[in-house]
């Protein structure tokens, strides 16, 4: 088990999850619990089983570590001052640069990169951000001349806008219907996303959205991450 999902689990799974023995975990069991509370909300079945009711992060990171600290120092020298950038441009740049510090794969220095860049700047759109900074999605280009993500032109945000109203205008409408719905009892939250996609077929209009742009302005359509200081005045909103 890698990661964790919404579910049933035996105490068995979360340990391999945690990457350590049945026995060492047993040994820990109250510690490693209190432990799995910042990864997912949970509730105790019996001794040997829970319940995965909300997953906040799904892989295993484990904070404090050698690892994670020399890929949480180089996040700030590595992600584009500019402030655009993703998680895996930055991950694969921290390996390429570390890789022989580092006692872990290339995938997953991708997951602690992800960590501890939810730790700095907090999950994206998240009001509270992270310990140094706040976090946003936004869609960009590469730039190739200065090889980094850059603003889309306001013409060519334009065409995104055009596009996303084209593929996905009755979102708001639908995303009512899933809230009354949830609200009504006819749909648990967890069944509430596999409604949505159906009813918005997201995964096809998405790729006509990006297909699209492409044709129109030669360019892909990257969703990137901005980040900001906690001292600065606002999150440039995607």
């Amino acid at each position: 088990m890698t990661q964790l999902t919404v579910g049933k689990f035996k105490l068995s799974e979360i340990a391999e999850w945690f990457g350590i023995k049945v026995t060492s975990f047993n040994a820990a069991k109250e510690k490693k619990l209190e432990e799995l509370k910042e990864f997912a909300d949970y509730e105790l079945i019996s001794t040997h089983q829970i319940q995965i009711t909300k997953v906040k992060y799904p892989f295993y990171v484990k904070k404090n570590s050698k690892n994670y600290e020399i890929i949480k120092k180089q996040i700030t020298k590595t992600w584009n001052p500019d402030g655009i950038d993703t998680c895996k441009r930055v991950s694969n740049q921290i390996y390429k640069e570390k890789h022989n510090e580092l006692t872990l794969t290339e995938s997953t220095t991708y997951n602690y990169t992800i960590k501890a860049k939810t730790e700095l700047y907090g999950k994206c759109g998240s009001k509270y951000g992270g310990s140094i900074g706040y976090s946003n999605y936004i869609w960009a280009k590469w730039d190739h001349e200065h090889q980094k993500y850059v603003k889309l032109s306001p013409e060519e945000d334009k065409i995104k806008k055009q596009l996303f109203t084209k593929y996905f205008g009755k979102a708001n409408e639908v995303t009512m219907f899933i809230q009354e719905s949830i609200k009504n009892g006819e749909l648990t939250k967890e069944e509430a996303w596999a409604a949505y996609d159906e009813m918005m077929d997201i995964d096809y209009n998405f790729k006509n959205v990006l297909d699209d742009f492409f044709i129109q302005t030669g360019i892909k359509l990257v969703r990137c991450t901005i980040v900001t200081g906690k001292d600065w005045e606002e999150i440039v909103e995607a």
